[in-house]
C-alpha cells in the first residue's frame, strides 16, 4: 500500500508539472499581431491591385496621346520608355508580392506562425509600394512634359 500511495503521489506530481507546461505554450494558430499583419497585407494587396490598374489606365491613354501627330518627339519616346521601364518594375515588384503572399497565406492555412516570412512580405510589400511611387513619378513626369508647351503657347498667346 505503502508503494500505492508514492506512486499515486509521484503521478499527480507529474500531472501537476504537464498542466503548468500546457497553460505555459502559447495558444495555437497565429497570434493576434500576425492576423492584424495578415490583414493590413491583403489590404495593401487590394490598394495595390486598385493602383495597378489605374496606372495601366494612365498608360494607355499616355500611349494614345503620344500616338496622335505632333506628340512623336525623341524626349517623348525616351519618356514613354522610362514609363514603361518602370511599369515593368511594378509588375516584378508585385508578382515577387503575390508570391510571398501565398507563401504567408499557406504556411497561415498550416497554422505555423513564420516571424521570417511575415518580414519577407512586408518588404515585398514596401518595395512594391516604392515601385508604385516610381511610376507614379514618371508619370507626373510624362503629364507635366506635355503640359508645358500647351501652357507655353497659352502664355504666348
Amino acid at each position: 500500500m505503502k508503494d500505492l500511495a508514492e506512486l499515486e503521489g509521484r503521478i499527480t506530481l507529474a500531472l501537476d508539472r504537464i498542466t503548468l507546461g500546457l497553460e505555459a505554450l502559447p495558444p495555437p494558430g497565429p497570434s493576434e499581431k500576425e492576423i492584424q499583419l495578415m490583414h493590413e497585407l491583403e489590404a495593401a494587396t487590394a490598394a495595390l491591385e486598385k493602383e495597378r490598374a489605374s496606372n495601366a489606365a494612365l498608360t494607355d491613354a499616355l500611349r494614345e496621346a503620344l500616338a496622335r501627330p505632333g506628340a512623336g518627339s525623341n524626349d517623348a519616346a525616351a519618356r514613354a520608355d522610362r514609363q514603361a521601364q518602370e511599369m515593368q518594375r511594378v509588375r516584378e515588384t508585385n508578382r515577387h508580392l503575390r508570391h510571398v503572399i501565398g507563401r504567408l497565406r499557406e504556411a497561415e492555412a498550416a497554422k505555423v506562425g513564420d516571424a521570417e516570412l511575415v518580414n519577407t512580405a512586408l518588404k515585398a510589400e514596401l518595395d512594391a509600394l516604392r515601385a508604385d511611387r516610381a511610376a507614379e513619378r514618371s508619370e507626373l513626369d510624362e503629364i507635366l512634359a506635355e503640359l508645358e508647351p500647351l501652357l507655353e503657347e497659352g502664355a504666348d498667346g
